[in-house]
């Protein structure tokens, strides 16, 4: 499977496809810009099928995984679980459109794309922008070695809040 729009990571490694969140890929570059609460649409090809392939569409204002919020196509090929079938046949194009949350105000946020399969799961991410106005800055906010990120304190394990105490 590769990512085609919005445009993938760059320098991905195929030994570590099955590292979760996002394949062993490093954040880089923002190429695709949207909104809150907006539909887009989520397209990938498929290089090596796998006939019992499940997707899971999932995005979030940070990498850890506990934090991603889980997309349903909304064609409602979803099952319960969230995930739709996908992959199981080689294609140049396969997409599902999904609708952003709401309340995904993020400068650099993160989509990612699980294919679930017979052999192992892989996980693919791109970094987009999800924006209504500019997004409040906590530089210089966050203790305890928190990091400041779309706007928010990213706080280091065993400290929390909104400035990491």
């Amino acid at each position: 499977m590769e990512l085609l729009s919005p445009i993938k990571r760059k320098d991905v490694n195929m030994s570590l496809l099955a590292r979760a969140p996002c394949g062993g890929t490093k954040a880089g570059p923002v190429h695709y810009e949207t909104t809150p609460g907006s539909r887009n649409i989520v397209a990938w090809r498929i290089l090596k099928a796998s006939p019992a392939g499940r997707c899971i569409i999932r995005v979030g204002d940070n990498p850890r995984d506990k934090d991603f919020v889980q997309l349903k196509p909304t064609d409602g090929s979803a099952g319960d679980d969230g995930s739709f079938p996908c992959g199981r046949e080689v294609t140049s194009y396969e997409a599902k459109e999904v609708r952003l949350p709401r309340d995904l105000n993020c400068d650099s946020c993160i989509l990612q794309l699980v294919w679930l399969t017979d052999e192992g799961d892989q996980f693919r991410c791109t970094d987009f922008e999800s924006t209504t106005a500019e997004v409040p800055e906590c530089f210089g906010q966050c203790l305890n070695g928190g990091i400041c990120k779309n706007g928010k304190c990213l706080c280091p394990e065993g400290f929390s809040g909104s400035n990491c105490q």
